[in-house]
């Protein structure tokens, strides 16, 4: 399913992710669609040189309201041409509130849902 491209694996941690041979790993498909919506979420936008409007807006969105928050992360994965509709967003500020554990729900342009989390 490489109609949504194909790139490296990475763990949970930001690592590249290797196989039993102890090589890099590739996903694609649905798989790197999500891995990739991850990482624009990791991103502060202006981080990457390359690609400047990339990421959220954190500097627009930290100690906002919730729904600046998720309005943020909205325009964020909208910009990912493979990205449909963001249907639902949902925000679990942990204990420390330094940190939250974000759900997110897209249609991608296939019509299939794809659900993922990311703490940060």
């Amino acid at each position: 399913m490489t109609r949504f491209g194909k790139t490296l694996a990475l763990e949970a941690d930001g690592d590249l992710a290797v196989n039993e041979l102890n090589t890099l790993r590739w996903i694609d498909g649905h798989e790197a669609v999500v891995q990739d919506l991850k990482v624009t979420l990791a991103t502060i936008q202006g981080e990457d040189p390359f690609a400047p409007e990339h990421g959220i807006d954190m500097f627009a969105a930290t100690g906002t309201s919730e729904a600046r928050l998720k309005l943020e992360i909205v325009q964020a994965l909208d910009r990912d041409e493979r990205v449909k509709k963001v249907n639902e967003v949902t925000i679990d500020p942990a204990a420390d509130a330094r940190t939250a554990s974000v759900r997110v729900t897209v249609t991608l342009v296939d019509d299939s849902q794809q659900t993922f989390e990311v703490t940060r």
